[in-house]
């Protein structure tokens, strides 16, 4: 096993994270909005949030199965995560400057990325010198 497959459970673990947050967007908007605010939200704004939960879904599935092939599937992969993190973390500081408040929710929000970006760097820097090999099947 190539060494950068230790940093595998923490990408398992994003899925896992990704998953029940879809799974919160799409069957509670209210309360996975409530996490960040206690602002009361209309009926539309809340139907985008179950959007958003198909997208959190659908990461998660591609991480997943990106684990799962290896090689330059899951390389790939990370490197949109990564580009993905950088806009994350773009679109918190969008946030809070627009009055979103610290709590728990928006804190562990920023805190996953942060821990995330290194680990993606860290695969990707390995791949680029050959540290990964495909899935066994």
């Amino acid at each position: 096993m190539g060494k950068n497959r230790v940093l595998w459970p923490i990408f398992y673990f994003e899925a896992l994270i990704n998953l029940c947050a879809a799974v919160t967007c799409f069957t509670a908007p209210a309360f996975f909005l409530s996490s960040f605010t206690g602002d009361l939200v209309p009926p539309v704004p809340l139907e985008i949030v179950r959007w958003y939960g198909v997208l959190l879904f659908v990461f998660a599935w591609l991480m997943v199965r990106g684990l799962r092939t290896g090689g330059k599937t899951i390389a790939i992969l990370l490197e949109g995560f990564l580009a993905g993190d950088l806009l994350h973390l773009c679109a918190s500081f969008l946030f809070f400057r627009a009055g979103g408040g610290l709590n728990p929710a928006s804190i562990m929000m920023v805190l996953v990325t942060v821990l995330l970006i290194p680990a993606r760097i860290s695969y990707l820097a390995g791949s680029r010198k050959g540290d990964t090999e495909p899935a066994s099947p």
